[in-house]
């Protein structure tokens, strides 16, 4: 049976909250946490992720994919970044995803991924999906990389969240039947739909500024890139993508 839609005004990272429900007390699956602002909202790499209160879809996700083994977990992320792309363009805005956990429209950022999994026994035990997608903002702070809104990108049309939610949990239902029965076809659609595939991009490793040309992603989450004619593969956290 599916999880509840657990509704907050303010709490301060719908992923934190989720998490603690779920350790504390059990949750069903597909429950969603939705808030209408969040006071401590988290992005990759320990970054902030800023929302102006009642304007966007802040949410978060509980599944138990134990179906896939740890290594296959990236699964989830190309999943709920697919979700997103087909759910922004139902209302009429045609994005891209940025590797790993980005969604852009006209290379601005309207949505981003904070995924948790629990593992046991080298399966994946349980996953939260924390989903910050931008619908009705239309001013933005001066990030590094510049954000956008559906409603921005349709030039003013205001959008109901509820309706947001609503497509956007059919199309993730949708995209995990397809990580069940058909991985394969996960992976080729998630670099069939990537931002910057087959062109030069600067990168920031640990230590320095570099670029290659970026051929894809392997079914592990690795990023290919092309650096001085020798492909190199790199995980999630070990370099950051730049704006060129």
């Amino acid at each position: 049976m599916d999880g509840k839609i657990i509704r907050l005004s303010v709490v301060g990272s719908t992923n934190i909250y989720t998490s603690n429900l779920l350790s504390q007390s059990g949750m069903k699956e597909w429950t969603v946490v939705v808030a209408d602002s969040q006071s401590a909202g988290k992005g990759q790499r320990g970054n902030a992720w800023q929302s102006d209160e009642g304007k966007n879809l802040l949410c978060s996700v509980v599944l138990f994919p134990s179906f896939l083994k740890s290594n296959q977990q990236f699964l989830i992320s190309a999943c709920a970044s697919l979700a997103i792309l087909e759910t922004i363009k139902i209302f009429g805005v045609i994005g891209a995803i940025k590797w790993p956990n980005d969604v852009l429209v006209n290379r601005e950022k309207i949505a981003g991924l904070l995924i948790e999994n629990t593992h046991r026994k080298g399966l994946v035990d349980s996953s939260i999906i924390g989903i910050g997608l931008n619908v009705n903002q239309m001013e933005f702070p001066n990030y590094k990389w510049p954000a956008t809104s559906i409603r921005k990108a349709l030039g003013g049309l205001e959008i109901n969240l509820e309706d947001v939610l609503v497509v956007l949990m059919k199309e993730l239902r949708k995209q995990q039947m397809v990580m069940k029965s058909n991985p394969a076809s996960l992976i080729q659609a998630f670099n069939e739909s990537l931002e910057l595939k087959g062109e030069q991009i600067a990168f920031q490793t640990s230590s320095h500024l570099d670029e290659g040309i970026l051929l894809g992603v392997e079914d592990s989450g690795e990023l290919i890139l092309l650096v001085n004619g020798l492909e190199k593969r790199f995980v999630n956290g070990e370099i950051k993508l730049m704006r060129i």
